[in-house]
């Protein structure tokens, strides 16, 4: 089969599939009548759903998330570090924001904002510091540079003479 027998086919396809479903399908929909690896032999430079997709008169289908307002992450997690203050004596794990189905993804956190969420509590601190309503929830979050609990325990053992 040559090359334009096939993409007229894949085109064939796309076009049949828009009628059924009423709508501009897409990629995961299209791959299911088409084979990905299939359709991107057929067009140079990648993209090759887009370029069936304008080849049949039709704007590709552009997938752009909205980055999460770090803002509203932040007192997001404050909220969550109340709950888990109130119930546990403690900030929140990962484990926590995954249970409360809080959004986004501890991964869409890092991957937008560059964030660990090892890093939360400081920024947290950092952002609301001056916010008197926090102070419950900022109480608990160490000052950096104080010494944690593990610190202070390996100190304490190397100054102990009988600990040797």
């Amino acid at each position: 089969m040559t090359s334009e027998y096939k993409i007229s086919e894949a085109l064939e396809k796309y076009i049949n599939l828009k009628k059924i479903l009423g709508k501009v399908p897409s990629s995961r929909e299209f791959a299911k009548v088409y084979s990905k690896k299939g359709l991107s032999s057929l067009f140079p430079g990648g993209n090759a759903y887009s370029q069936l997709q304008k080849l049949a008169g039709d704007e590709p289908l552009v997938f752009s998330s909205v980055k999460s307002d770090l803002k509203q992450v932040l007192l997001n997690w404050g909220t969550l570090a109340r709950t888990t203050i109130e119930e546990h004596q403690k900030l929140p794990v990962s484990s926590d924001w995954k249970y409360h189905l809080l959004t986004p993804s501890i991964s869409g956190i890092e991957k937008s904002h560059k964030i660990k969420w090892s890093e939360i509590p400081q920024l947290f601190r950092e952002t609301f510091e001056e916010a008197n309503e926090w102070n419950d929830v900022l109480d608990y979050i160490p000052v950096i540079g104080e010494e944690s609990g593990l610190n202070k325990a390996i100190s304490n053992e190397e100054n102990c003479r009988w600990c040797s």
